[in-house]
């Protein structure tokens, strides 16, 4: 069978099973739309704090970094999902191992400047984990994912 003949013949197989953004796979598309806001909010909130404690700029400014360059890598990966590309569950995957990352560090950075950790870390890093511990299986398992992003 030629190369060409393989790529219609690939093309043209129908799809068994779930597809589309649907059943489970609404909620992390909901998540892709609201977590870009979620992180400017932070961004803002943590603005406030640079004025108001000086004494943990560095900590406030490196949460900052951290922040923007996750709010990059959320929009970069909403676009993939929505545009349903091959690479999304890949990029899905690498987001949410990132957030959890972030939570492990802002929470050991938080208990090594102020010698405990604060309730909106812990919550944050258990929330992360959590997330990431359901969704990642869910994004490498999941027919519906595999027969949703098929694009190149």
């Amino acid at each position: 069978m030629s190369e060409e003949t393989e790529q219609v013949t690939a093309q043209t197989e129908e799809v068994v099973g779930p597809s589309g953004i649907g059943g489970w796979l609404i909620l992390p598309a909901i998540g892709l739309i609201l977590s870009p806001f979620l992180t400017i909010s932070t961004i803002a909130t943590d603005i406030d704090y640079l004025d108001s404690y000086s004494r943990y700029e560095g900590l406030v400014t490196g949460e900052l970094v951290i922040l923007c360059v996750l709010l990059i890598f959320q929009i970069f990966v909403a676009v993939n999902f929505y545009r349903k590309k091959k690479s999304a569950p890949k990029l899905m995957i690498y987001l949410l191992g990132f957030n959890a990352g972030i939570n492990v560090l802002l929470y050991l950075w938080v208990i090594g400047e102020l010698g405990e950790a604060t309730t909106e870390i812990t919550t944050g890093l258990l929330r992360g984990i959590a997330v990431a511990a359901v969704w990642i299986p869910y994004f490498l398992k999941s027919i519906r994912v595999k027969n949703t992003f098929v694009k190149d």
